[in-house]
């Protein structure tokens, strides 16, 4: 269900290095939080020097947790040995009910097998202080005893599930149809969006925008050059959260919110 599979242009890419150091540099200066590590679209451990930027994002005091959600596919033993000991704190994976069938007809892809094996393996790992988590979408009501899910709650794991797809601004609403799957409950926005509140989202092709929720590859408003101005001239990320965004946020209150938000 994942939006890449909609998209035109390179199917891979990984966001530089230097851009990467430079954003974090930022975001400590103005105070700061919580890394997310985890694509708008695609997924985080496709990129083999993720780990660097861990580490990275790890040595800095200002940090205080460092995420990824994956599919799994790729989440092998080893390679959590190597997130873990770079310092992630956070793990979150992304599939259906564990059902084959259910699997390949949502996700579109034949790694249920693998991503299974994997689970099962990182079950037996030491996390040393690693949260780990498995968001289950589905359209099953009710999701019944799974040997899976009882083991993963017995070690810990944090099981969460919801029965509804996004349809990634109507790039996919046929696709769910077709499934008989149900679409994202739109939200009428009468306040500013909390995501133009928490911090900024920067994408492989080293544009930053204001959203990664809609925005996906920074093509909207939200991604305007002059917002973040202040950070592409001179790393200044503060004056961009505290006074270029604001614009943007009374657009909400004055019923004239960008057209990729309605």
């Amino acid at each position: 269900f994942c939006a890449y599979q909609y998209q035109g242009g390179p199917i891979y890419k990984t966001i530089n290095y230097d851009f990467a150091k430079k954003l974090l540099d930022a975001f400590c200066e103005a105070g700061g939080g919580d890394i997310g590590l985890t694509p708008i679209v695609g997924d985080p451990l496709v990129n083999k020097k993720l780990e660097n930027i861990i580490r990275l994002c790890k040595s800095r005091k200002e940090i205080k947790s460092i995420g990824i959600t994956t599919n799994g596919i790729l989440l092998t033993k080893e390679r959590f040995v190597s997130l873990r000991e770079a310092g992630i704190t956070n793990i979150n994976i992304s599939m259906t009910y564990p059902n084959k069938d259910e699997y390949e007809r949502i996700f579109r892809n034949n790694g249920f097998e693998k991503l299974m094996k994997n689970i099962n393996d990182l079950m037996e790992v030491d996390y040393k202080g690693v949260e780990i988590g498995i968001a289950i979408r589905t359209p099953r009501l009710f999701l019944g005893p799974n040997p899976v899910l009882k083991k993963a709650k017995s070690v810990g794991w944090k099981i969460t599930r919801n029965i509804f797809f996004d349809d990634w601004s109507g790039q996919v609403a046929n696709g769910l149809i077709e499934n008989d799957l149900l679409k994202r409950p739109e939200r009428t926005k009468h306040i500013p969006c909390s995501i133009l509140q928490s911090g900024p989202h920067a994408l492989a092709s080293g544009k930053i925008t204001a959203c990664g929720c809609r925005d996906l590859e920074g093509k909207s408003e939200l991604s305007d050059e002059n917002i973040f101005k202040p950070f592409y001239d001179s790393g200044n990320l503060k004056s961009v959260y505290y006074e270029n965004m604001e614009v943007l946020r009374r657009r909400f209150l004055n019923n004239n919110p960008p057209v990729i938000c309605k």
